[in-house]
């Protein structure tokens, strides 16, 4: 120790309170490892809270086995530094591990907690093997796994945090903050927990069951979802080994759901669906049904025994039944989907909308309740269910629901609306020309309302064509003048709008209007004077017709028409 040291440290011994906090930083600085420093800043914990957390930071940037005894023993003994203290020990990662195990075992309950949240947020790899037994099982677990040919395990070396681990979740009073905790650090912190540490814990924690019966049910219960979270390929035969009738139900229960996600034999799901079938393994059947919802497809075999489970007295059997059998299909899951669709439960209301959905042949009976039913929201739920079976809806059913909402905008306009827009969005591009085939004819028969209203419906999605959107002008161009009260009245400028669309767009416009047999000369006129007004395309169009009037149209819509040439320019 240099004199300048020796300075510093006699200011943190007897300086001003202002000079021993400078003292403290500058030892922090310099990191000086002699343990008379080292046990100068121990000293200064408890003088001040200001002066304490000025000497915790400087012991925790010398970072010697001593420095970190003395942060520790800040942990447990000065109660306004511990979280500062905790934070450090933390951030110190695995040189800390050593000196957080030491004192462990002296620690109070809710000290050794806060002890386990630190190693959880801080533990690394482990170090080098030290012989611990705590290794030895998940080193044989590798070696058999490489003489079976499988992908052998990582490595595992000893680390001294395991045991102090698996104590506390073998410890009734302890397993249940600490199994929340691990849970918590493999799932937020994963990068963290590496496999080896993972590996070893769960090795540790799995010989309990072989002598499990000083342990509480619950407690047990609690290992084993610890378990399928650590190490799940590696503890799949004990979870299978742990579901058996032999084992306690919450134990069997716990096990079953680690299944969860992993493939399955098709002999083990027979035996699952046995189960869930027996009155007396109740209490599995929770468990049973949440390994078993996730099965990729229901196999043939276990159609009838979800049929039965239908007709079963508990709703969560019911409830599965309807989820698990919605891919089958057919017209007797059809009329069980639409029976459950109006449900009191939610949950059965959505799953069977998913089973209606998955079945083509529940097109006709969805239709139909869509038409038929007295209450808006189911008919409503009808017509979302048809548009994902979009693939399976024939285009006669199109053709007739088009029909049918023609009929509908006269007297219940929400439910024609809905139909069509049903019919729209099922049939694509495909319907649109049947649609506006049918607003035409309701145009020449003077039904403009109706008409204009198909044709804005087919307008409005991205299948519209150039032709729907040119029928839709020249509608509305009828309309207008038919609202006006007059024939020749003034034109909307929402009509203009609509051809003016088509003009920026390139369709051949005027053309269209020469050749359209309920377009008049008068029409044709007033459409030409308010484009040629304009500027670029719409100008151009505007005198192309007003040219195609004033050389091929007598009488007063021509005379006008050589007017207006002349008035713009040409």
């Amino acid at each position: 120790m240099n004199e300048t040291i020796k300075a510093i440290l006699g200011t943190l011994q007897d300086g001003r309170p202002e000079l021993q906090v400078a003292a403290a930083q500058i030892l922090g600085e310099l990191r000086p490892k002699e343990g008379a420093i080292v046990q100068g800043l121990a000293d200064c914990v408890d003088r001040s809270p200001v002066l304490g957390r000025f000497a915790l930071d400087a012991l925790a940037k010398i970072a010697t086995p001593q420095a970190l005894q003395a942060i520790a023993a800040a942990l447990l003994d000065s109660e306004g530094l511990s979280e500062h203290a905790a934070m450090l020990l933390g951030d110190a990662g695995e040189p800390a591990h050593e000196v957080l195990v030491q004192v462990y075992p002296d620690a109070a309950p809710e000290e050794r907690l806060r002890i386990l949240q630190i190693l959880a947020r801080s533990t690394r790899k482990a170090g080098a093997e030290s012989g611990s037994d705590v290794a030895e099982a998940p080193v044989k677990k590798a070696r058999s796994r490489a003489a079976k040919g499988k992908k052998a395990a990582p490595k595992v070396v000893a680390n001294p945090v395991v045991p102090i681990f698996a104590q506390a979740l073998l410890t009734p009073e302890t397993c249940e903050p600490v199994a929340q905790l691990v849970l918590d650090a493999t799932q937020a912190h994963a990068p963290a927990w590496d496999e080896a540490f993972r590996v070893a814990l769960a090795a540790q924690l799995g010989a309990v069951f072989d002598d499990a019966a000083a342990m509480p049910e619950a407690s047990l219960a609690r290992v084993v979802e610890v378990l399928r979270h650590l190490d799940p390929a590696g503890s799949r035969s004990l979870m299978l080994r742990l579901s058996g009738p032999e084992q306690p139900s919450l134990v069997r229960a716990a096990a079953l759901r680690s299944l969860r996600g992993t493939k399955l034999t098709a002999a083990q799901v027979q035996n699952l669906m046995k189960m869930l079938e027996d009155a007396e393994l109740r209490d599995l059947h929770e468990a049973i049904r949440e390994v078993l919802s996730d099965l990729p497809e229901v196999p043939a075999s276990l159609v009838t025994v979800l049929k039965r489970l239908l007709a079963a007295r508990q709703p969560e059997q019911r409830l599965f039944a309807l989820r698990l059998l919605r891919p089958v299909g057919g017209a007797e899951m059809a009329k069980v989907g639409l029976k459950y669709l109006d449900h009191d439960d939610e949950r059965f209301r959505a799953a069977a909308a998913e089973a209606l959905a998955h079945n083509k042949q529940a097109v006709e009976p969805l239709v139909k309740l869509m038409l038929t039913a007295r209450d808006p929201a189911m008919q409503g739920t009808a017509a979302g269910i048809l548009r994902r079976l979009a693939e399976h809806v024939p285009p006669r059913t199109l053709k007739s629901l088009v029909e049918k909402a023609v009929k509908l905008l006269g007297n219940n306009v929400r439910l024609g609306d809905l139909v069509l827009d049903t019919v729209l969005a099922v049939g694509a591009a495909k319907i649109v020309p049947t649609v506006v085939d049918k607003a035409v004819r309701m145009r020449r028969a003077r039904r403009q309302p109706e008409a204009l209203h198909l044709l804005a419906k087919v307008a409005a999605t991205p299948h519209a064509t150039a032709e729907a959107r040119f029928q839709l002008a020249v509608t509305s161009l009828h309309r207008s003048q038919h609202a006006n009260g007059v024939e020749g009245g003034p034109v909307g400028d929402a009509t203009m709008g609509f051809f003016a669309l088509l003009v920026r767009d390139g369709f051949p416009l005027a053309d269209r209007l020469r050749k359209e047999a309920s377009v008049t000369a008068e029409d044709l006129l007033r459409i030409a004077t308010h484009f040629a007004r304009g500027v670029g395309a719409e100008r151009r169009f505007g005198t192309e017709l007003l040219q195609h009037l004033a050389t091929r149209t007598k009488g007063a819509a021509g005379d006008e028409a050589r007017l207006a040439l002349r008035s713009v320019g040409v």
